[in-house]
């Protein structure tokens, strides 16, 4: 209930909530001075000693008699504080479709553009921390405390996310695949793209650091690349498919001359026609190679497949179950071939060469600058520079270590090299020719059951 005090037809009004005070002159007799006079009385009375509006005290001095009250006090209401939010740095919901254009401004339909895929270390989302309130003051000069504010963080760390280590209130992606961020909450980075369908202009071409899982086919002219393994449960058309790891189709390949699997690690295929494989360890397949290009680093391998026409060339071994076919395809079997591996050595040979001799070079200018340092004779900028060839001389000395690394792993190969073979477990058929290292077999007639291997400059075949 509001408090009402009367003195002289000077009526002063305390509101309830203690935060205003009114006052109502209507004795036009009393002059300015006593007018003041009384409404200090008034308020010192009733200890109001804050807020006091001396601005609408002088006008309504102006006027002898108010019809309305007009606040005398005003208390100041304690400032609300913010509870900790969130902003989102990325774009986690990218339901709209956005194409990339070419350099003469034309639309690639193929290629949608998708802006929650990120690399690692990421920035995903900032929290930004709870904002504490002000206290208030009502018109007696009591604080008003704010009110109390949530402090629960509003997000949740998911799958492949951490708070950064040199910013508590920044949220990063601990791997690279597709950030999303859920209804309550919750921010994931999922390494695994999985297409429901076929890979078409419904989804366009799909290029994804992680695993990518297709439920249906890869139609002709799209891409599928990917860091991870790719596996396809449908086929894969006249369409290019990329992986560092390995890629599995379990319907097969049909390329019509510009499709390709490259694949960093394995290729596993039903089977392959009309298309280029190309494997940095082992092509699989479980039923034939139709007039394809294939290489592999290591074996080319089937239990039951044959392979007829095109070439297929493989490192280590080839092992099929039959090679050409009755229509005398010409058909090329290739193992053991140097010239690739050679260029190899030659380049890892000429790096460890390159990286010993920056080495060395950087060994005696460090030495140099020591030698001052420890003489008290170095500058400033030599300081520096010394810092400089330190963290220099530790980059080389990892690049040396890989590169001859690499290296030895070449050299292996040449050991395994005279061990190469082809063995085919059932029908060679006539115009399939055999190259292991620098020699060359033909078939002229209908075989069963050999391999070949190399020996005192030609191929020597063995009944299995």
């Amino acid at each position: 209930m509001d408090t009402t005090l009367s003195r002289k037809g000077i009526v002063l009004t305390i509101h309830k909530d203690k935060m205003r005070a009114d006052i109502h002159i209507n004795n036009p007799s009393l002059s300015k001075k006593e007018i003041l006079a009384i409404i200090k009385e008034l308020l010192n009375s009733q200890q109001i000693r804050f807020g006091f509006q001396a601005e609408n005290l002088k006008r309504a001095l102006q006027t002898p008699v108010t019809t309305t009250p007009f606040v005398i006090a005003q208390g100041r209401a304690p400032k609300i504080g913010q509870p900790p939010r969130i902003e989102k740095l990325i774009n986690f919901h990218s339901t709209k479709k956005v194409f990339q254009k070419s350099d003469h401004d034309r639309v690639n339909y193929k290629e949608i553009i998708r802006f929650n895929i990120v690399e690692k270390g990421t920035p995903l989302v900032r929290i930004i921390p709870s904002q504490p309130g002000k206290p208030g003051k009502n018109i007696f000069g009591e604080e008003i405390p704010p009110p109390p504010i949530p402090d629960k963080i509003p997000v949740r760390l998911g799958k492949n996310v951490a708070f950064d280590k040199n910013d508590p209130h920044l949220i990063v992606a601990c791997e690279a695949g597709l950030a999303t961020f859920s209804e309550t909450g919750k921010v994931d980075v999922f390494t695994t793209f999985k297409v429901d369908g076929n890979v078409d202009l419904d989804t366009g071409n799909i290029r994804f650091p992680g695993k990518v899982i297709i439920n249906g086919d890869v139609k002709s002219g799209f891409v599928v690349e990917a860091r991870g393994d790719v596996i396809i449960h449908g086929s894969v058309e006249d369409a290019l498919v990329e992986s560092d790891r390995d890629i599995i189709i379990y319907r097969g390949f049909s390329g019509g001359g510009k499709g390709r699997l490259q694949a960093g690690r394995d290729i596993q295929v039903a089977f392959a026609r009309n298309g280029k494989l190309f494997a940095k360890r082992d092509i699989l397949f479980e039923v034939e190679l139709i007039t394809s290009q294939c290489r592999a680093d290591r074996t080319i391998k089937s239990s039951d497949g044959r392979i007829v026409g095109g070439k297929t060339e493989a490192m280590e071994s080839i092992q099929i179950r039959s090679a050409g076919s009755e229509e005398e395809v010409r058909t090329i079997l290739i193992v053991g071939q140097k010239e690739s591996l050679n260029d190899e050595r030659n380049t890892w040979q000429e790096k460890v060469r390159q990286y010993k001799a920056e080495f060395e070079e950087n060994k005696k200018i460090i030495y140099e600058l020591v030698v001052k340092k420890l003489d008290n004779r170095i500058s400033e900028e030599e300081l520096n520079q010394l810092d400089e060839y330190q963290q220099l001389q530790e980059e080389l000395k990892e690049k040396l270590t890989q590169a001859e690394t690499q290296l030895a792993e070449i050299m292996q190969k040449y050991e395994k090299l005279k061990k190469v073979f082809v063995r085919i477990n059932g029908i060679v058929y006539p115009n399939v020719e055999v190259h292991i290292g620098e020699s060359t077999w033909l078939s002229k007639e209908k075989t069963h059951y050999i391999s070949l291997h190399e020996k005192d400059d030609r191929i020597r075949i063995i009944r299995i």
